[in-house]
């Protein structure tokens, strides 16, 4: 199996095929909102999504090294753009860091010692957004 390549077009960190994107399927192109006028009459108001799908990309069970956890913190910065290589091939880009609903990049070793080595292993989520 492909990894999973996260570049910014210096750095690039090679992550598990087997991450998950998680919200593929709960994506719709069009948004809407309804409201009622003054006049009592319903407004409907519908568009199509011009941008900010949301990608978020779970390894859990599949594992991540710290070390490469570490390489991706690299990666977090301010206005970074980024394209994220799927292991079926796909291109996503760009692509940004996801902040307004967690930490874009989250990781949690699957056993904790003191002090961590690069070795550990990690269940990460990272969340970021099409543009």
């Amino acid at each position: 199996m492909s990894d999973i390549l996260i570049s910014d077009g210096s750095t690039t960190v090679a992550l598990p095929g087997d991450g998950e994107w998680r919200d593929e399927r709960q994506w719709s192109d069009y948004v809407g909102a309804a409201r009622y006028s003054l006049g009592g009459r319903l407004v409907v108001q519908e568009s199509r999504r011009l941008s900010g799908r949301p990608l978020t990309l779970v390894f859990d069970p599949s594992y991540v090294r710290l070390g490469s956890v570490d390489a991706l913190r690299t990666l977090d910065t301010p206005g970074a753009v980024l394209s994220v290589t799927l292991a079926d091939g796909r291109v996503l880009s760009p692509a940004r860091w996801r902040r307004h609903d967690g930490e874009p990049i989250e990781a949690d070793p699957v056993r904790y010692v003191a002090p961590l080595p690069v070795t550990a292993w990690c269940r990460l989520t990272l969340r970021l957004f099409l543009e």
